[in-house]
C-alpha cells in the first residue's frame, strides 16, 4: 500500500510566476516517483508516493534537493535585472576572458583579500564559484553589462558574507568605468531586488576602511555604517540596512506581493 506525504518547499531564490509549467519542468528530473504538484505564491507543494512513510520522507529530502538545484539552473539561464543603463545577469564560464580585465587588474583588486587573478584560468575558477553560489541560493554576484553596447563593465550582486547567514552586497568595475555611477546604479538595484523580490530581512556590506569611494556608494544606496569588524581575516568597515528601514527611505522601490 502506498503512503502519501505532502511536503512544503520554501523558495528562497528568485520569485517566479508559480505556473504548473514551471514546476513540471523541474519535477520530471527527479527520479523518485513524485507526482502531484501544487504551486503556490511563495511555496510549492509536492505530493510524493511511496510504499512506506519512511521511504516517502527519504524521497522528500531528495526531491527538495532536486527542486532547488533544477529551479536555479532554469532561472539562471534566463534571469536578468535591468536598470536604466545596465543589465545584470548570471555568470557564464565564457565571461572569463572579458572579466580578466577586471579581476586581473591589481588596482581594481587592491582591497580584495584574494588579490588580482594571475591568469584567465584563475578568473574562470573565480567565476565557477560564483556560478555555484547562484545554483545553490538563486542569487550571486552577477555580470554587469552596458545595455546600449553589451560591453562587460564589472560585476555586482548579493552573496553570503563569509559562510553566512548574512547576505552582503558587493561590486567591482573595470577602472575605465570608474566615476560613471555604475557601482551605485547596480548596487542599488541589487539591494532593491534582495529586499523586494528575494524577501531578505537585512543586507550588509563590508569594505576596507581606506576605501572611501565604496563608503560613499553604500551610503548613497541606503546602507549605514555600524562598526569595525574582523571579517575575511582583516578589520573591515561594516555597513547594514534592514528591509523596513530601506523601504522607509525608498518608498518607490518595488516590493513583492507576498511581502506587503
Amino acid at each position: 500500500m502506498q503512503e502519501r506525504l505532502t511536503i512544503r518547499l520554501p523558495w528562497s531564490g528568485p520569485r517566479v510566476d508559480p505556473s504548473v509549467e514551471f514546476v513540471s519542468a523541474i519535477i520530471p528530473s527527479c527520479s523518485t516517483g513524485c507526482c502531484d504538484v501544487y504551486p503556490g505564491t511563495v511555496d510549492h507543494y509536492v505530493r510524493l508516493y511511496s510504499r512506506s512513510l519512511t521511504d516517502a520522507k527519504l524521497t522528500a529530502k531528495i526531491c527538495v534537493r532536486v527542486f532547488f538545484s533544477e529551479a536555479c539552473k532554469i532561472l539562471s539561464s534566463t534571469w536578468q535585472l535591468l536598470t536604466d543603463r545596465l543589465r545584470l545577469r548570471p555568470y557564464r564560464l565564457d565571461d572569463a576572458a572579458s572579466m580578466f580585465a577586471v579581476f586581473g587588474d591589481p588596482e581594481v583588486m587592491r582591497y580584495s583579500m584574494s588579490g588580482a587573478d594571475p591568469s584567465v584560468e584563475a578568473t574562470q575558477a573565480r567565476i565557477q564559484k560564483l556560478m555555484d553560489h547562484q545554483a545553490s541560493f538563486g542569487f550571486s554576484l552577477w555580470v554587469v553589462e552596458n545595455r546600449a553596447t553589451g560591453a562587460l563593465l564589472g560585476d555586482c550582486g548579493l552573496k553570503q558574507l563569509e559562510e553566512g547567514p548574512e547576505i552582503e552586497v558587493g561590486y567591482r568595475f573595470a577602472r575605465s568605468h570608474w566615476g560613471s555611477g555604475y557601482a551605485t546604479e547596480a548596487a542599488a538595484a541589487s539591494v532593491r531586488y534582495g529586499f523586494g523580490t528575494l524577501g531578505l530581512a537585512r543586507i550588509v556590506a563590508v569594505v576596507e576602511p581606506p576605501n572611501v569611494a565604496s563608503h560613499h556608494v553604500l551610503e548613497k544606496i541606503g546602507l549605514h555604517y555600524q562598526r569595525q569588524a574582523h571579517i575575511y581575516g582583516r578589520m573591515m568597515s561594516y555597513f547594514a540596512v534592514d528591509r523596513a528601514a530601506f523601504f522607509e527611505q525608498h518608498p518607490e522601490a518595488p516590493i513583492a506581493d507576498h511581502l506587503r
